[in-house]
């Protein structure tokens, strides 16, 4: 069953639906990004939403592909 909910993510609301997630996982990741969002514009030059988007998705991706790399460097260990 598809939820619906409305969130604010850097001030701006958007409404999510998905048949896969439940409303409370959608808030939560709504949450963390909103955080991530408001974190990088502390330490940013521009205050451009698409530009704090952008530089937040590209710290996000870093963050993945790290830990991706340790993921596999420990299976490799211990396997």
């Amino acid at each position: 069953m598809k939820e619906s909910i409305t969130v604010n993510i850097f001030g701006k609301d958007y409404k999510l639906a998905s048949k896969d997630t439940n409303a409370e996982t959608m808030k939560s990741i709504a949450s963390l990004l909103n955080t991530r969002m408001l974190k990088t514009a502390a330490g940013a030059k521009v205050m451009n939403p698409s530009i704090i988007a952008v530089m937040t998705a590209l710290n996000l991706l870093e963050e993945n592909i790290k830990l991706k790399r340790l993921y596999k460097y420990n299976t490799d260990i211990w396997n």
